[in-house]
């Protein structure tokens, strides 16, 4: 839960804006903007009541795969006017993929 006061704005701020993880329509969308430098940045988070260790392998910034433990996984392109975007992820296709242990979903960039 992320309150509105000074560091829950922060906090929201950082994993909406830069780890890019957010929901539509109960679907993820992940568009992160993390640099080269942060290649192999782990976060641990909640997704759809299950833990989840988000693993950004970063390349060159644009999300070209997605594995949730272990196994690829189907997305789209999610758009975005100002520049190269991230991916929507129907909710059905994560969660026949997550199990009650800690889950790992690294995007591949």
């Amino acid at each position: 839960r992320i309150y509105s006061s000074g560091p829950g704005i922060y906090l929201n701020q950082l994993i909406t804006n830069v780890l890019g993880i957010r929901f539509e329509n109960m679907d993820l969308v992940l568009d992160p903007v993390i640099p080269k430098d942060l290649d192999g940045l782990e976060f641990e988070y909640i997704i759809y009541g299950k833990r989840v260790k988000l693993v950004y392998r970063v390349a060159d910034g644009k999300i070209k795969g997605l594995r949730i433990n272990g196994q690829d996984t189907s997305f789209q392109s999610h758009k975005n006017l100002y520049r190269s975007s991230g991916v929507h992820v129907k909710k059905e296709d994560i969660e026949e993929k997550l199990t009650s242990e800690l889950n790992t979903i690294e995007i591949l960039m």
